[in-house]
């Protein structure tokens, strides 16, 4: 068996085990599931309906059930996933980010629909991209960054997202030569690092972003968000910080975590994605592959096998997510991490499906879970990723890999000042204007209308005159209908004749 096919054997399993869980109503289905739930001042587990966001509920596990039913044929994970792609499409989701809110669930009612072959799905995907708008919080998780990501994954109109650029661009908080945004405008704590909930992220999709419209304000905007990371470095550690951990006010969700994490989330796995997506996009930065190389040790360094055993295979926290971190940079050129992305897929097939153990997730107690992130359908789609990374995008840094630069004559500009306008226009009209006409056009001034037209020659006349007159008595020995009498309508039975 080679190693493609066993990766998607592995992938095939757990859209089965996923197809099989699906609660249904109707032509609609979801999932139940274990997660963290707030509590007052606690952090709780809870077993409770997926819902339908990309990152947790339905959505993107209708998703990878699309993808992998697709790739293995099976009939009944191609029906759950059109079911559960149908129950998101129906649900009044908020506006949000990638992972949370509109944008990712269109995203993933556009690419399951096209897998499907669901126009309907693909269709309704595309009109809820096109009237994304603007939201308070700005990350890729939640915010405005990940509405953009998600319009440039699926093609959209490039207008939108310039215009969700320039609001994004717009809230940024300046300090010096750095830009940063909030999470929260009572967080105690600075502006976050990382990439789902912090600048890294949004660097990425703004670098992508500048490469699509040539607007060189993204490009800008993106290096000061890198630039504020850059600051955040710890040298020593050669580790990004979660501003979260030890802060006055801790955050819940990272009250138990570490200062320096290294996960998809927060910390260097997310750091690793980005950067190769600045480097694909933005190659002329040159502190990009000191970076790229500083976070791909620390994934290295969490990787080893004796410590896989101690972690988790979540897309957002586990060894999924370090995986797709070393394979996003093998499909960007670096070399060296093809060795250490196998041992991680080895672990898996032979730990865990071999020895027929539970899959370990980021859910209380490594529970069973279905999500993207935290469970099956996310340590699934990294295994079809290994069997055919060209066909499966990355969803954890979701920018386009290959972006055609525009024309110097389209790239996106401020509008012209109407004085300004006003001669291309001119220029246009009167390349357009024909040299020599014999007759007034519709569009001619007005006092080349008043001429009188020239005369024909008389053999032309005399012949028009001849049709006219034959036209004539044509009509008169028509017969007509009375006045009275009204025309049968035509039955669609009605034949030709």
């Amino acid at each position: 068996m080679t190693p493609a096919l066993a990766h998607l054997d592995i992938a095939a399993d757990l859209g089965r085990r996923l197809a099989g869980q699906a609660y249904w109503a109707g032509n609609m289905c979801g999932w139940m599931g274990w997660g963290w739930h707030a509590d007052h001042l606690r952090m709780v587990p809870a077993y409770v309906a997926a819902g339908h966001d990309l990152g947790s509920g339905g959505a993107g596990i209708g998703l990878f059930l699309s993808e992998i039913g697709t790739a293995s044929g099976d009939g009944m994970m191609l029906a759950t996933a059109q079911g559960a792609l149908r129950a998101a499409m129906a649900s009044p989701a908020p506006d949000g980010g990638l992972f949370v809110g509109r944008p990712g669930i269109a995203l993933a009612l556009v690419f399951g629909g096209e897998k499907l072959g669901d126009q309907q799905l693909v269709a309704h995907g595309r009109k809820m991209l096109a009237e994304l708008r603007p939201v308070k919080r700005h990350a890729l998780y939640d915010g405005t960054a990940g509405a953009i990501a998600a319009q440039l994954m699926a093609g959209s109109d490039l207008s939108a997202s310039v215009e969700l650029g320039r609001a994004l661009v717009k809230a940024g908080v300046r300090d010096g030569d750095t830009l940063s945004w909030p999470t929260d405008t009572s967080q105690p704590h600075p502006n976050l690092l990382g990439l789902a909930h912090g600048v890294d992220g949004i660097a990425a999709v703004l670098a992508a972003l500048a490469k699509a419209s040539g607007e060189a304000t993204f490009r800008d905007a993106a290096n000061d968000a890198l630039a504020y990371a850059a600051k955040g470095f710890d040298t020593a550690r050669r580790m990004w910080p979660d501003y979260r951990v030890g802060a006055e006010t801790p955050h819940l969700a990272a009250s138990q975590g570490a200062r320096f994490p290294v996960a998809w989330e927060h910390g260097a796995t997310g750091v690793a994605l980005s950067r190769c997506a600045v480097l694909r996009h933005m190659p002329e930065r040159t502190e990009t592959q000191d970076e790229l190389n500083a976070a791909l040790e620390a994934v290295k360094a969490v990787t080893e096998i004796g410590s896989m055993a101690y972690q988790d295979f979540s897309a957002a926290g586990g060894l999924a997510g370090h995986g797709e971190a070393l394979l996003e940079a093998a499909r960007a050129g670096q070399a060296g991490w093809e060795q250490r992305l196998s041992e991680i897929s080895a672990y898996g097939a032979q730990s865990i499906v071999m020895a027929r153990m539970p899959w370990p997730t980021a859910a209380p107690n490594r529970q069973p879970t279905p999500s993207l992130l935290t469970g099956y359908a996310g340590i699934g789609r990294f295994y079809l990723r290994l069997h055919d990374p060209d066909t499966y995008p990355c969803l954890l840094c979701p920018v386009p890999t290959e972006i055609a630069e525009p024309d110097s004559g389209s790239a996106s500009k401020p509008e012209p000042s109407s004085s300004a306008a006003a001669k291309p226009k001119a220029r246009a009209r009167a390349r357009a204007k024909p040299k020599t006409s014999s007759k007034p056009s519709a569009a001619a001034p007005r006092k080349k209308a008043a001429q009188a037209p020239k005369e024909a020659p008389a053999d032309k006349a005399d012949a028009k005159d001849e049709d006219t007159d034959a036209l004539a008595k044509k009509r008169a020995t028509r017969p007509r209908r009375p006045r009275n009498e009204t025309a049968k309508p035509r039955s669609p039975m009605d034949g030709d004749g």
